[in-house]
Order: structure tokens, then sequence, then C-alpha cells
């Protein structure tokens, strides 16, 4: 995106954009060719992202974005 030379993967969460903490490969050097991008969204939270049918990501929403609040530490008491 831009000159930061990066991909940026954005999602919006309850009003806010939401950028993934990593960076994603940048697939556009000295090409001047359009690229087919792919996210896939998993009922489990896991995403899949491809460029040109080829996988350069997978994992997970509550690991690499910043949309779910940390639970607060408490203790748990079972009865």
């Amino acid at each position: 995106c831009g000159y930061t030379k990066r991909t940026h993967l954005i999602f919006s969460y309850k009003g806010k954009n939401v950028l993934k903490k990593a960076d994603l490969p940048y697939k556009q050097e000295n090409e001047g060719t359009s690229h087919l991008y792919r996210l896939v969204l998993k009922p489990d939270n896991t995403v899949r992202v491809e460029i040109d049918e080829e996988k350069v990501y997978e994992g997970s929403i509550k690991e690499d974005w910043e949309v779910l609040k940390p639970k607060e530490g408490g203790i748990v008491h079972h009865r």
C-alpha cells in the first residue's frame, strides 16, 4: 500500500478499523501487474489469505488482531 511496500489487512470491528499486527508479504515489487487477493474468514475465527492462489497467511483473528478485549483476570469459583 503506497510507498511502505506492505500489504495491509484491516478488519472493521465495532466501528473501528483494526490492522493486523504483522505485515503480509508484499507481492507487487517491480511487476506492474494486477494480483488476486483472497481472504477466507472461517466460522472458528481463523483466517486464510491467498495472493494469486498462493497461501501467504493462515492464523487466528484473536491472536493477530486486537479485536477482542483481554479478559479480566479474576478467580472463578465453581460450586
